[in-house]
């Protein structure tokens, strides 16, 4: 450019001619105009910081949430494979080991030790609706009942302050009645050997001690104790409460 004064050579950045030495209008409207714009580009700079932060944070919890989300699927996932994986294990040694088990559990009815009976079947998962263990299917059903109600008549016995007494006899006559009909014989026709002489015996006994359990604990009497078998669910609940409302 030119300077308008002298016709010398100037540039934008000269704020004086440097051969006339006048201000050079030109260079100082650049800078003013430079100067605003920098300003401008700063603003929007500072702007754009600010909402790219703000977006990062955003993404940023949206991707840990997702993270999470999908851990916790994961977790699941494997906790249901891992308990299905763990029992498929645990039922291969059963019938791996079935000959060592078996002797197990015949001494367990022999002994009539129906509590360690159901406890080991647990712990090593097996699975009596299927062979070599079908034999023992009235035992494990009736132990697990005779098990319950066990427990419900201690809880009736000793209760807490968190059972209420209504719930607890309801839930024992439910059990009495599951107890007496895993005790019914003809519905294990189809399994080979569980209708033997050691399962039948095993399962009197186990009757026998409820009746004697709820002679001992509510003094109902040995007919009484006979009859419960053919009542019904409300009849033994009507039965059992006045036992326990007698004895307190």
């Amino acid at each position: 450019m030119k300077c308008p004064y002298c016709g010398g050579n100037l540039s934008l950045e000269d704020e004086t001619c440097p051969h006339c030495g006048r201000l050079n209008e030109q260079a100082r409207q650049h800078v003013k105009d430079m100067k605003h714009y920098k300003g401008e580009f700063e603003h929007a700079k500072k702007h754009v910081y600010i909402a790219t932060n703000r977006y990062t944070k955003v993404v940023v919890r949206v991707v840990i949430i997702a993270i999470l989300f999908f851990a916790i699927i994961v977790l699941y996932n494997l906790g249901e494979r891992s308990y299905s994986i763990v029992r498929s294990i645990g039922q291969y040694q059963s019938k791996r080991h079935a000959a060592e088990y078996m002797k197990q559990l015949d001494q367990y009815i022999e002994e009539e030790e129906f509590f360690a009976f159901t406890t080991f079947c647990n712990e090593h998962k097996i699975d009596c609706y299927e062979e070599p263990y079908m034999r023992y299917i009235p035992v494990k059903r009736t132990a697990q009942n005779y098990m319950n109600l066990y427990e419900n008549i201690m809880q009736l016995v000793c209760p807490t302050e968190y059972q209420e007494q209504s719930s607890q006899i309801e839930q024992m006559t439910e059990n009495l009645d599951y107890f007496y009909s895993s005790m019914d014989m003809e519905q294990y026709e189809y399994y080979e050997g569980a209708d033997s002489e050691s399962n039948q015996r095993a399962l009197e006994t186990m009757e026998h001690n409820i009746i004697l359990l709820l002679q001992t604990y509510f003094h109902i009497s040995e007919e009484e104790a006979e009859q419960l078998k053919e009542l019904s669910q409300a009849k033994r609940a009507v039965l059992i409460e006045e036992a326990i409302i007698g004895e307190e």
